[in-house]
């Protein structure tokens, strides 16, 4: 007998990582393309500007952001935004 595949719910949930976690497929220079309005990964970029100090000329490009975020006026050095 075949085992059976695991379900959807149960890869998911061994696949869940924190936010934090983004930080490690993220360089120096790097482009992120992020979705825009209510499309944003708030956590996601919650966690991008929290590790900021560890990033150096990451641009983060976003049309018409819903959030106001710190490195948009320039506060983050390591993220820029370009819209």
């Amino acid at each position: 007998m075949t085992p059976k595949p695991p379900t959807i719910v149960a890869a998911l949930h061994r696949s869940r990582r924190p936010s934090e976690a983004v930080l490690d497929h993220v360089g120096d220079g790097d482009d992120l393309i992020v979705g825009l309005a209510n499309g944003e990964p708030a956590t996601v970029m919650d966690a991008l500007e929290a590790g900021a100090g560890k990033l150096r000329d990451v641009r983060v490009h976003q049309m018409f952001p819903l959030r106001e975020r710190r490195y948009m006026g320039g506060e983050l050095t390591g993220l820029r935004h370009v819209s």
